[in-house]
C-alpha cells in the first residue's frame, strides 16, 4: 500500500479574492464530475453509471483533488483513504488505500471523527478534516478518509478559509460516494446476470 498522496499549493488563499477561491472550488467539482461520468465501461449492456471506477480513474481524481485543495489552502495537502473503502470498490490492498493515516493529527481526526488542528513545530500550522458519508448519521457513518492541510510557514485558517475547505471536502465526499454507488450498481448487475443465467439454464 502506498503513502498518502500529497501536493503543495503555490499560493496562499488569503492572497486571492473570494471569487477566485470559489471559482477554483467550482472548477474542481466540475472536473471530478466529468471524470466520473466520461469513461466507457467496455462491458456490453453495462452503462458508465453501473461500472465501478477504474484504478486509473481513482488516481486521476486524486490528482484533481490534491491540486485543487493545495491551491485553495496555500500549503501541502495529504489525502488518506480507508482500506475498507478500497475493498468495497474491489481494490483490496491495491492503490492508495491503507489501514490508517501516517500523520498524528490525521489519526486524531480519524479517531475523534471531527476537524483537528494545531501547531507543528514553531512555524507550521496543520489541520486534519475527516471525510464522512453524506447520507448516514454521524454515529453510524464510517470515515471514508482524512484530508490533512499543512502550512509551513503559515497562520491558522480563518473562518472564510475553513468554510471554503469544508465545501471542497464535501466535493471529495460526493466523488467517493459516486465511486461507491457505481461499484454497488456493478455488483447488483452481476448478481442479476447470474440469476438470469441460472434461470435460463433451468428452463432450457
Amino acid at each position: 500500500m502506498s503513502d498518502p498522496l500529497r501536493s503543495l499549493g503555490e499560493s496562499q488563499i488569503k492572497r486571492k479574492s473570494p471569487s477566485s477561491g470559489w471559482q477554483r472550488l467550482l472548477e474542481m467539482g466540475e472536473d471530478l464530475h466529468a471524470l466520473n461520468h466520461s469513461n466507457s465501461t467496455g462491458i456490453p449492456g453495462l452503462s458508465v453509471s453501473q461500472s465501478r471506477p477504474g484504478m486509473g480513474q481513482i488516481l486521476s481524481a486524486q490528482e484533481i483533488i490534491l491540486a485543487g485543495l493545495a491551491d485553495l489552502s496555500g500549503g501541502q495537502v495529504e489525502l488518506w483513504l480507508a482500506d475498507w473503502l478500497g475493498e468495497e470498490l474491489g481494490y483490496k490492498d491495491l492503490g492508495p488505500f491503507s489501514a490508517a493515516p501516517q500523520a498524528a493529527l490525521a489519526q486524531k481526526a480519524l479517531f475523534q471523527r471531527q476537524v483537528c488542528s494545531g501547531r507543528v513545530g514553531i512555524k507550521a500550522f496543520e489541520l486534519a478534516m475527516p471525510l464522512m458519508p453524506l447520507a448516514e448519521t454521524e454515529l453510524e457513518a464510517p470515515v471514508l478518509g482524512v484530508i490533512t492541510f499543512n502550512r509551513n510557514p503559515g497562520a491558522a485558517f480563518r473562518k472564510p478559509e475553513l468554510d471554503l475547505l469544508r465545501r471542497a471536502a464535501k466535493q471529495v465526499v460526493i466523488t467517493i460516494e459516486d465511486w461507491r454507488r457505481m461499484a454497488a450498481d456493478q455488483r447488483r448487475a452481476a448478481q442479476l446476470a447470474t440469476i438470469t443465467e441460472v434461470g435460463n439454464a433451468i428452463t432450457s
